[in-house]
């Protein structure tokens, strides 16, 4: 008994290095996202929970049996636990202050090994100064009580039934679905539909303002001429893909004033996950086929690219460090440590070449086919055709903004030549790291084989899931 008394003292005593104390202020700051998980169960927060415990108490009884090298053991587990949890936080906000504000050119692996020296120094005077240890833990008690109760994570405004939602629209896709004496537009109401994303799309017209070239809009006279209707400046909601997205899935959440106020993602997946066009389509007969980025009703995607995550751990997980670095492939994020991009470089050719396929194979029927590619949203890669540029900035993102274009009518050419499809190219919001502060609610829209009549009920990205719904009887 006086055994496990004392392990418990040691594993909980504040006058010393707290693997748990240090990962706490994480849980507090990402407490409400993780319990309006989607993927959240009562079972998984509990193994998490246990996982983090069992490594506090190793972490004790491996510093206690190491003698002379504790204080150094203590020093470089606890600074490696604050740049893996934190290192986004830490580095990001260093980094664009030191590039952007001193204008002072860094790598982020230099830049990364600096604080990380210096952290160490100041972990080192603690540990020196043995009592400032309890100063140090007491303090990240506070903080995470401090965001445990942050207005940040409890404002969150409640989202209106998507029944209630939907019935709110009705007269819209009525209108859809009919001309203007009324009759149904039933001639095109079986031709499967392919919505096709291009994520962070930029208007043709915001984009002349800022490179006077009429060759911007070379792609939608290209499709014009095609018979396609062309809008070079279509309005979007929202300015962040999950929440554009999610809002089309769900018949334009975003006209509901609550839906602005929502931050956190968790909550919007679960819309997502609850698609209200989906279901419609499900009971139509409408086969959906997902080749998103994104858990949309009961189908996943095809590459899984951890963009978002897809169980509670990966949750949990999803603003460390490391898994910013394995998959998100900009912004610091330890990526020279796991410099494999791997899916998520790949995924734009992998989905064209499916799509492709299932098109020549003629094996979308009766369907709605979800589209969601990074072109021309970064990584600014694709293949030998288009080396990866690490550098995003506006002339790097105008180059592979023009690629996309070229890429993409010489897809779209393959599907329309036999003119058994509806299609929808559209982005879900403009290019944002912009310097010259070009609108990025203005992105790109072109519809084939669409009932112009009906199509002008589409004020909006949102709008389209309300086309979608309405083109099959």
């Amino acid at each position: 008994m006086s055994i496990n008394k004392k392990n418990t003292e040691t594993l909980w005593d504040l006058n010393k290095a707290s693997f748990l104390m240090v990962v706490l202020p994480y849980i507090g700051f990402n407490w409400r996202e993780l319990y309006e998980s989607p993927y959240y169960s009562l079972g998984q927060a509990g193994i998490v929970l246990l996982v983090l415990i069992a490594i506090e108490a190793l972490f004790t009884q491996l510093v206690k049996k190491l003698g002379k090298y504790e204080k150094l053991l203590s020093v470089l587990f606890i600074c490696f636990t604050i740049l893996f949890f934190y290192g986004n936080n830490i580095v990001i906000p260093i980094y664009q202050y030191v590039t952007k504000s001193l204008q002072i050119y860094i790598k982020e692996k230099v830049l990364f090994i600096i604080i990380s020296f210096f952290l160490l120094l100041i972990l080192h005077y603690l540990l020196a100064k043995k009592n400032l240890w309890k100063v140090f833990n007491v303090f990240l008690g506070i903080y995470f009580i401090v965001n445990i109760f942050s207005t940040r994570n409890l404002n969150i405004a409640a989202i209106p039934p998507i029944d209630s939602i939907q019935n709110g629209y009705k007269h819209i896709s009525e209108s859809l679905s009919s001309d203007k004496n009324g009759n149904e537009n039933n001639n095109e109401g079986q031709k499967p539909i392919v919505l096709i994303v291009l994520d962070e799309y930029s208007s043709p017209d915001e984009l002349y303002k800022i490179v006077k070239d009429s060759s911007v809009y070379n792609f939608s006279n290209t499709l014009k001429n095609k018979d396609w209707e062309v809008r070079n400046s279509s309005y979007t909601y929202e300015s962040s893909t999950i929440h554009s997205i999610s809002s089309l899935f769900n018949f334009n959440l975003s006209k509901d004033s609550s839906y602005w106020k929502q931050n956190i993602e968790s909550i919007i997946s679960k819309k997502m996950m609850k698609s209200a066009l989906i279901d419609s389509l499900s009971g139509k007969g409408v086969a959906f086929n997902n080749y998103g980025i994104f858990h949309i009703g009961s189908t996943e995607p095809l590459t899984q690219l951890y963009l978002y995550p897809t169980s509670f751990t990966e949750h949990f997980l999803i603003r460390t460090a490391f898994f910013r670095g394995k998959n998100r492939t900009t912004n610091f994020n330890l990526k020279f440590l796991f410099s494999s991009y791997g899916a998520t470089l790949n995924h734009n050719s992998y989905i064209l070449n499916i799509l492709q396929n299932k098109i020549k194979q003629n094996k979308i029927v009766k369907s709605f086919t979800y589209v969601h590619l990074f072109m021309p949203h970064k990584p600014l890669f694709f293949g030998a055709s288009f080396p990866l540029k690490n550098d995003i900035n506006f002339d790097n993102y105008f180059l592979f903004w023009k690629f996309t274009n070229n890429k993409m009518e010489a897809f779209l050419d393959s599907i329309t030549k036999q003119d058994k499809y509806r299609i929808i190219l559209t982005g879900d919001h403009g290019f944002r790291i912009n310097e010259h502060k070009e609108n990025f609610h203005y992105t790109f829209t072109a519809f084939k084989g669409f009932d112009s009549l009906a199509l002008k009920q589409v004020e909006s990205i949102q709008d389209i899931g309300l086309l979608i719904n309405a083109g099959f009887k």
